[in-house]
């Protein structure tokens, strides 16, 4: 891929996630994909279902990219996270809680796929804002 391609695959990600575009979201990752978060696995399917849960509760959920940074093979991307937790969420009760929060999640893209991924988002800290576990 040239340079600014693994950027725009970065980048579709977000934007498949806001309109539950599952199939943009399978065809960007590699099928062994290695996923580091809260949540550690290895496998695109699983990266589905985790994203479809997100989703499912936040629906309106919705993204702004604030910074995007390219080194090699790596892509950086910093997004301003929105939605409101109007669905059950990691088998809790919905809050009905409008949640605003910062991320940085980080790729490693080999053949024009992603093959590696850091989620700098903990859930944790997305289940204290919400008011679901003491803070």
């Amino acid at each position: 891929m040239s340079t600014g391609d693994n950027l725009r695959l970065a980048a579709s990600l977000w934007h498949a996630l806001a309109a539950g575009d599952w199939s943009t979201i399978e065809a960007a990752y590699e099928p062994s994909v290695a996923y580091h978060g809260s949540i550690e696995f290895s496998c695109r399917d699983d990266v589905l279902t985790l994203a479809k849960s997100y989703k499912q509760a936040f629906p309106d959920l919705n993204f702004k990219l604030q910074i995007q940074v390219e080194e090699g093979e790596f892509i950086a991307t910093r997004v301003l996270a929105r939605g409101t937790n109007t669905g059950p969420l990691l088998g809790l009760a919905p809050t009905d809680k409008c949640l605003e929060v910062t991320l940085t999640n980080t790729v490693r893209v080999a053949n024009g796929r992603i093959v590696e991924e850091w989620d700098g988002f903990e859930s944790p800290s997305l289940l204290q804002h919400l008011g679901l576990i003491p803070g």
